[in-house]
C-alpha cells in the first residue's frame, strides 16, 4: 500500500513555465507540499485545468477555478480526472487529500483505494493551522 497525498494547486502562481511543484506559489499550497513531501510516499497535484499533475510536469501558467466551471463541466472533470488518477495507482492505495472536498471527488471510487481528508471541513485559517501544527509549528 502507498500513501498518495493530493495536493490542490492555488490561484497563485509564477507567470512563467514552470515545474507544477514550483508554479503554484499560494501559502496553503506550499505547505500542503511540506506535508506531502514529509508524510507521504509520493504526491500529485490535482488541477481544475490540467486534472493529475506530477510535480516534476512543466506548466504554462492558467487561470480556472473548478468553482467557476458548470456542474457539466465539473461532473466531466471528474470522471476525466479520476481515469487519470486510476492509471497512476494501485488498489490499496490510500490518498491523503490535502485540497477541498470537490476536488476529491475525483479519488472517489477507484477500486480499494482509501480517500482519508484529514483537513475536512476546516475554512482556510484552519487548514493553514493545522498544516503549520502538524510540520511542527512551522
Amino acid at each position: 500500500m502507498t500513501t498518495i497525498a493530493l495536493v490542490g494547486c492555488s490561484a497563485r502562481k509564477r507567470k512563467v513555465l514552470s515545474q507544477a511543484e514550483d508554479l503554484y506559489i499560494g501559502t496553503l499550497f506550499r505547505l500542503s507540499r511540506l506535508w506531502a513531501e514529509r508524510f507521504a510516499d509520493r504526491w500529485l497535484i490535482i488541477s481544475a485545468k490540467l486534472g493529475i499533475v506530477e510535480p516534476s510536469q512543466l506548466v504554462i501558467p492558467y487561470k480556472l477555478n473548478l468553482k467557476k466551471l458548470s456542474k457539466r463541466e465539473r461532473e466531466s472533470w471528474v470522471l476525466r480526472t479520476r481515469e487519470e488518477l486510476r492509471k497512476r495507482v494501485a488498489p490499496g492505495d490510500r490518498f491523503i487529500l490535502l485540497a477541498a472536498s470537490e476536488y476529491g471527488r475525483c479519488a472517489s471510487d477507484i477500486d480499494g483505494c482509501e480517500v482519508v481528508e484529514p483537513m475536512r471541513g476546516l475554512r482556510i485559517g484552519k487548514r493553514l493551522a493545522w498544516l503549520k501544527l502538524s510540520l511542527g509549528g512551522i
